[in-house]
């Protein structure tokens, strides 16, 4: 018998009740690309590949390590919201790092400290640290 935990609870789903449930969930799909976090998402994710492409003719290096940092950026909730404000400054340092020798290797370093710990507190000693 297959179970989902949600909350806590367990939700049979080979019992029919589970079974609607689900499928009640899943006909709500189509109304994801209307929704305010949906529309935000994809501005973001327009905004990034501006840059990756503005960046890519000038510093191919460096417009690869902004396409990696995307995977700061994940989950939900207080996990989303770490992770977004974290790529926003590495974004904001990416502007600095512009024409800069090792630019490239800096910004995947601040990446790398972002992902070391949840309390960000390394990502800020290694930009403290520029």
């Amino acid at each position: 018998m297959e179970k989902l935990t949600a909350r806590g609870r367990h939700v049979e789903t080979t019992a029919i009740g589970g079974f609607f449930l689900l499928r009640s969930i899943a006909a709500l799909r189509r109304f994801r690309r209307r929704t305010l976090r949906f529309i935000e998402e994809q501005q973001r994710i327009e905004s990034w590949l501006g840059r990756v492409a503005a960046l890519a003719p000038r510093d191919p290096a460096l417009a690869l390590e902004v396409v990696r940092c995307q995977r700061l950026v994940k989950g939900y909730g207080d996990t989303h919201a770490r992770g977004w404000t974290n790529f926003q400054r590495l974004m904001q340092e990416t502007d600095h790092l512009v024409g800069e020798p090792g630019a490239a290797a800096r910004l995947a370093a601040l990446c790398e400290a972002a992902l070391a710990d949840e309390s960000g507190q390394a990502l800020v000693k290694a930009l403290a640290a520029a």
